[in-house]
């Protein structure tokens, strides 16, 4: 589940779920976010996973997370934008 933290009026966001619904849904997702406004620093979004019985917990280093193209209103490139995982 995809948990907005911005009002859907300050930001744009699409995300959509990479694998083969049945097979590996839920394993990659890609979220695409837009703002005609500068966005405040901090989470943009947070997913939520449904854990599987009986498995334990995955730990965060058992995620990719990659920011693949960032920029500003203008469409200027933007530096240091970075993605990452914790685990409640």
């Amino acid at each position: 589940m995809l948990v907005r933290l911005y009002p859907t009026n300050q930001v744009t966001l699409l995300a959509a779920d990479l694998g083969t619904a049945g097979i590996d849904s839920g394993h990659a997702v890609r979220a695409l976010m837009g703002s005609l406004n500068p966005v405040p620093h901090g989470p943009i979004f947070r997913l939520i996973f449904q854990d599987c019985t009986s498995a334990a917990a995955p730990l965060p280093g058992e995620f990719n997370c990659s920011v693949l193209n960032a920029t500003d209103p203008g469409s200027n490139p933007l530096s240091n934008v970075t993605c990452s995982v914790t685990i409640p």
